[in-house]
């Protein structure tokens, strides 16, 4: 039973042949100018393939992905997970050569040992981000200021540019700045 063709007979549907599906012996082709996909009962949308346009998927009828001119767009949120469970890491990329990124990563302890990271794509770190704790801007991958519980940590000298508010000086203990 069933309809059987030979490679390259086409399905041919609609006044001007708007649908064909073929196989031509080595790829499978559904041709139409505006391809849409749905339930059994036509009342939610799947998919769509637009010539010329996007593509559109959707979750329960409502669009999430779509391509457009520039590149593509999400509604809603994007999960990455790169090693699965209830632990995570998780990266996104920028480039194709020595490509920047942002990685994301949690322990698997309900959030208390997230951290992100933006590198360069040589692995530098340029911020490190910490659940409850620190975040971390760095220069040339070494570390130059880390906020902590009690404050701020500054490695090297710290320049106050013109018409800034604050002045601060330095104590006796060489090493904490106070106003002045």
């Amino acid at each position: 039973g069933g309809l059987h063709l030979g490679d390259n007979n086409k399905i041919e549907i609609g006044n001007g042949d708007d649908l064909q599906i073929y196989h031509d012996g080595t790829a499978s082709y559904i041709a139409a100018n505006d391809l849409r996909i749905t339930n059994n009962a036509v009342s939610e949308t799947l998919a769509k393939f637009i010539a010329n346009g996007a593509v559109e998927l959707y979750h329960n009828d409502s669009k999430k992905f779509e391509t457009t001119s520039v590149g593509a767009s999400i509604t809603g949120q994007l999960g990455i997970n790169n090693t699965g469970g209830t632990a995570g890491k998780g990266e996104l990329a920028f480039g194709e050569s020595g490509r920047p990124f942002i990685e994301a990563f949690d322990s698997g302890n309900h959030g208390s040992g997230a951290a992100m990271n933006f590198r360069t794509g040589a692995g530098e770190y340029m911020v490190r981000m910490k659940f409850d704790g620190a975040v971390e801007l760095y220069h040339n991958n070494n570390k130059k200021f880390e906020t902590r519980g009690d404050g701020a940590i500054v490695t090297g000298r710290l320049k106050q540019t013109v018409g800034c508010a604050f002045r601060a000086r330095a104590t006796s203990d060489g090493q904490t700045i106070q106003p002045n």
